[in-house]
């Protein structure tokens, strides 16, 4: 995404200098957020003149248990239907 196209959807939103923004990942599984601190902003690429700005995020540990669980409990839905067909 370019930056001016994040700044243009936070003005449709209205921000002001106490407005705060979070970063995060969504499990679609559960339709649960879970905010990611950022580790770091850097634009060590335009030194090789590409214009890019990277904002690191760190994965929140309660995300990850929740991806997990969601895919264990597909894996066990799946499971019991290859059981059910051929018992």
């Amino acid at each position: 995404m370019r930056v001016v196209e994040l700044i243009k959807q936070l003005e449709k939103l209205g921000y002001n200098d106490k407005t705060q923004i979070y970063f995060g990942f969504l499990n679609k599984d559960e339709g649960e957020f879970y905010e990611a601190e950022i580790v770091m902003v850097d634009d060590e690429d335009r030194d090789c003149g590409d214009d890019c700005i990277a904002v690191t995020l760190d994965n929140p540990d309660d995300y990850i248990k929740s991806k997990v669980q969601s895919l264990n409990q597909e894996l066990r839905e799946e499971l019991i239907e290859v059981i059910n067909k051929y018992c």
